[in-house]
């Protein structure tokens, strides 16, 4: 039977090549021939996507029989209801779909929509994961950059904690402790103090001046 087949990845670094391996195998088992693909770069938190749309929008024409995706979340990450209805709307259509590795067959069964519902949700949890980690990477990345330059303001907060009794009972903190405090890195807190002459290490003592003896 001639199918097509749907396949999704959330960024251009990203590749398709594994979910579309995955999909050829699983169709040559049923019989079945994939004769046109559709593709897309984008996150699946909104159904409302330009290659999912000619999806659907075939489907509905009647031009789509069967559908072949990778995982179920390749097409919907927006929660339980979205993916309930976005599979119901292939069936209404005729268009039969079928997940490569979804632990579970999309045929009507008792427990389908339950199962679906749960996955869905699964999905949508994932989604909002991963979007706190790229949010979390971004701050970190952001915090812990080393500023082109410090501005007086930076130096003036630096010059204050500096003044401030350390944590193991020092007269003062130390650049590795100003530097924790401030999210920066110890040699922009090393930069600042050499400037004013209080740097952790300790004054080198002045080289004695040995005076050449008189020539006779």
């Amino acid at each position: 039977m001639k199918a097509t087949a749907y396949v999704r990845v959330s960024s251009g670094s990203q590749s398709t090549a594994m979910q579309r391996a995955r999909i050829r195998a699983v169709s040559r088992a049923r019989g079945d021939n994939i004769v046109q693909w559709f593709s897309e770069k984008v996150s699946a938190g909104k159904l409302e996507r330009t290659e999912l749309g000619r999806v659907r929008e075939l489907a509905r024409q009647g031009q789509i029989r069967k559908l072949y995706v990778y995982k179920l979340d390749r097409v919907c990450r927006s929660g339980a209801r979205d993916m309930l209805n976005v599979i119901h709307e292939f069936r209404s259509y005729g268009c039969t779909l079928v997940s490569c590795d979804d632990p579970f067959n999309l045929e009507d069964g008792p427990v389908r929509d339950m199962v679906i519902g749960v996955l869905g949700a699964v999905a949508q949890m994932e989604l909002q994961q991963i979007r706190e980690r790229q949010a979390a990477a971004r701050a970190r990345a952001t915090t812990w950059g080393r500023p082109r330059r410090l501005t007086e303001g930076n130096l003036r907060q630096i010059r204050e904690l500096r003044r401030q009794r350390g944590l193991w009972g020092g007269q003062m903190m130390t650049v590795r402790e100003i530097a924790v405090k401030l999210k920066i890195p110890k040699s922009t807190v090393a930069r600042a103090l050499s400037q004013k002459g209080e740097s952790d290490a300790a004054p080198k003592p002045a080289k004695k001046r040995v005076r050449a003896p008189l020539s006779q």
